[in-house]
């Protein structure tokens, strides 16, 4: 826990953060415990497999004060929205209805990963050049377009939007081609699986800087406790990570992941 109030912490303990418990060591005050109701009670549901309240999530957020409240919406429904409430958020970001829900939407949906948005994310960003938090949703864009080599986009800046959109469009047009269709979900350029993805997670962890999106995507999807891979600084603790992601390779556990399925804790997610 860093500050006055709790967070969704991919250097603490993430979705294992929640229901709030007063003896843990993060809980600052009941006031903060309660703000955090809503979302705690829909990300239990959601790993009990119980998705029926996900297409609330755009209106929780819209009413939601807190953007640390906020931003633990948009990365729920990254991990655990279904097409439904992909196609329900579009329109704010391909239309750019305003330009912060375009850029932390445009992020949703950039997280989910199907290639199919890109054409719409290109769009949003045309129209949000000039904007300071364009860079945000490029940034995102790129995460999920660019290959594990990290090569598609070098000398690209990120913040010279006109400079990046050529680019990425042209990587989108590519895979698109190489997958014969752009109705799939992708990770680094890569079709998603879940084995891909703990793979990736293994090399992130091996790389000079490891990148915290990587345990919450492998974390999402597993339903694994990935806590310990920080200590209780926000350390990188890469003997104990390395360990859990190789032990889960290893395991029985990879044959209940289909490839190309997105999961939440688990549960297989109707994309």
């Amino acid at each position: 826990m860093k500050g006055l109030f709790k967070e969704l912490d991919w250097r603490g303990s993430g979705y294992f953060g929640f229901p709030i418990h007063r003896d843990q060591p993060d809980f600052v005050s009941e006031e903060d415990a309660a703000r955090w109701g809503t979302f705690e009670s829909i990300l239990a549901a959601l790993k009990a497999g119980r998705p029926s309240d996900i297409l609330q999530l755009p209106e929780l957020f819209d009413d939601e004060g807190s953007w640390v409240v906020r931003r633990a919406y948009c990365e729920l429904m990254a991990d655990a929205g279904d097409r439904r409430l992909f196609e329900k958020i579009g329109p704010a970001v391909r239309n750019v209805i305003e330009p912060t829900y375009a850029v932390q939407w445009g992020r949703v949906l950039c997280e989910w990963g199907n290639l199919s948005v890109v054409p719409d994310i290109l769009t949003a960003l045309r129209n949000l050049i000039g904007f300071d938090d364009a860079e945000d949703l490029a940034l995102a864009l790129g995460k999920m377009l660019d290959s594990t080599e990290g090569d598609e986009f070098a000398g690209t800046r990120f913040n010279d939007i006109e400079g990046f959109l050529p680019v990425a469009e042209a990587r989108y047009k590519k895979l698109a081609n190489l997958f014969g269709s752009d109705n799939l979900v992708v990770l680094k350029g890569e079709r998603f699986s879940v084995a891909r993805l703990a793979e990736l997670t293994l090399d992130s962890l091996n790389a000079p800087t490891f990148d915290p999106f990587m345990r919450r995507k492998f974390e999402a999807n597993t339903g694994i406790d990935c806590t310990s891979f920080f200590d209780s600084n926000g350390a990188l603790d890469s003997v104990q990570a390395t360990t859990i992601v190789a032990d889960f390779l290893d395991s029985d556990k990879l044959r209940a992941f289909a490839p190309g399925q997105r999961y939440f804790f688990r549960h297989a997610i109707a994309d």
